[in-house]
């Protein structure tokens, strides 16, 4: 198992990071547009390997369900809690080859993060930048310029088959930050709605569809990759749900239309509470069978 974890991290090497280093160091759009796709195919690969890893490791009890109706060359917004490194592969595993490779949206400042942010890049993942009402105070004429970041962001996707992930929840769920934050949950923290807005607000009608996905583990402690490939897992739930989009949301000014804002975050409210009984329900069952 060591060896194939170690052959995954030379594949990543090879087909993600040369190809990166190619397209950042030859600015011309044609050439960077190839590379972006050889990059995709690349990563594709990566990931394929990755899920394969999983295959051969010492199994949990897999229950996943999700849309018969899904396309590779569809266009979708996936929302998703997030509680452990785990859940990334836990979702190339549920979508690959059933929808375009995810790519999620990042916070500006994590560009910078050694690998990470450049792999993010070369992949063309969007980048956000949100300003805080305080900044805006200080500096009103930067109103409006994270929607317009947000559109330049997805433009690129506009006519591609693609998977946007946002996790809505900002971070990884923890007791600590559950608490610290004042969830009204058990096992999700409060979802941060302005991400989902602005991506809706920038690409909603090139969407053909919402995918709210909803991860599960054995209660208890949230497992990490590690623990999966040793065998210290018993159970991965999974429940992927097409959403109709809700057609009053798709635009608005998030941050400057009090009224909007309200009914966005009404409407984000609902989905987690929905989550959250889903995610008990699936507790339960495991701890039933």
């Amino acid at each position: 198992m060591l060896l194939a974890c170690t052959a995954t991290l030379a594949i990543f090497l090879i087909v993600v990071l040369i190809p990166a280093l190619l397209k950042i160091l030859i600015p011309v759009a044609a050439w960077q547009r190839m590379m972006t796709r050889i990059l995709l195919v690349g990563v594709t690969f990566w990931a394929c390997s990755i899920t394969r890893c999983m295959d051969i490791s010492r199994q949990p009890q897999w229950d996943v369900q999700w849309p018969d109706d899904l396309s590779p060359n569809g266009k979708y917004l996936l929302i998703s809690n997030h509680s452990t490194w785990l859940d990334i592969p836990v979702l190339l595993r549920t979508f690959l080859g059933r929808v375009p490779f995810p790519r999620p949206f990042i916070k500006q400042e994590l560009i910078w993060l050694p690998v990470i942010g450049f792999c993010a890049w070369a992949i063309d993942c969007p980048f956000m930048r949100r300003y805080s009402r305080e900044e805006l105070e200080k500096h009103p004429e930067w109103r409006g310029k994270d929607l317009e970041t947000t559109r330049r962001a997805c433009e690129k996707f506009r006519h591609l088959p693609v998977t946007v992930l946002n996790y809505a929840e900002g971070t990884r769920m923890t007791a600590e930050k559950r608490i610290a934050r004042n969830s009204p949950y058990k096992n999700l923290l409060r979802p941060k709605s302005a991400g989902v807005a602005f991506v809706l607000n920038a690409m909603g009608e090139h969407f053909d569809a919402i995918l709210d996905m909803t991860i599960a583990y054995t209660p208890g402690k949230a497992p990490n990759f590690w623990d999966y490939l040793c065998g210290r897992m018993q159970h991965i739930a999974v429940r992927v749900e097409k959403l109709t989009f809700p057609a009053d949301l798709v635009s608005g000014n998030y941050q400057e239309d009090p009224e909007f804002q309200q009914r966005f975050q009404t409407w984000m409210t609902a989905l987690w509470d929905r989550k959250e009984k889903l995610i008990d329900e699936l507790h339960a069952g495991m701890r039933s069978g």
